[in-house]
């Protein structure tokens, strides 16, 4: 394969710049990729996915509780053959890194207050958890 050369101006020597050499050279290869996907979405759909099916629109058919745009990340992970604990380790690092991002754009209030958000919104969830590991058949999904 060809290696990509940087110059002084190009995006590549930029992404090196910024993020180090090994990351720089990953994000000047992912950018294309995602932008492609994206291109592809939204060909495929007119109207974007909610995030989740709580915010979908009311509808006669039957949607999985929770299903929404945030699978995407799922597919992709589960595709390139991360497990699920790569998975929640990746979803991790995103949330710690968007909250430095919100402090870096909007200050450090505004990420603060996205942290306590975040961190209410996970100690709320654990009441759902227990209850639906009561009610869920749990250890008998095959992966195929």
């Amino acid at each position: 394969m060809n290696q990509p050369q940087a110059d002084g101006d190009s995006l590549l020597a930029q992404q090196r710049d910024s993020k180090g050499e090994v990351a720089g050279e990953w994000d000047y290869r992912l950018k294309p990729l995602v932008t492609r996907f994206v291109l592809e979405y939204s060909q495929k759909f007119t109207e974007p996915l909610p995030l989740l099916t709580d915010d979908a629109p009311t509808s006669k058919d039957k949607v999985i509780d929770g299903y929404g745009y945030w699978v995407v990340i799922h597919y992709l992970m589960a595709q390139a053959g991360y497990d699920w604990y790569d998975e929640t380790d990746a979803c991790l690092t995103a949330m710690q890194n968007r909250v430095k991002s919100i402090a870096a754009y909007r200050g450090a209030e505004a990420a603060r207050a996205e942290y306590e958000r975040l961190l209410s919104e996970w100690k709320s969830h654990r009441e759902d958890l227990e209850q639906w590991l009561e009610e869920a058949p749990t250890g008998e999904a095959t992966v195929e």
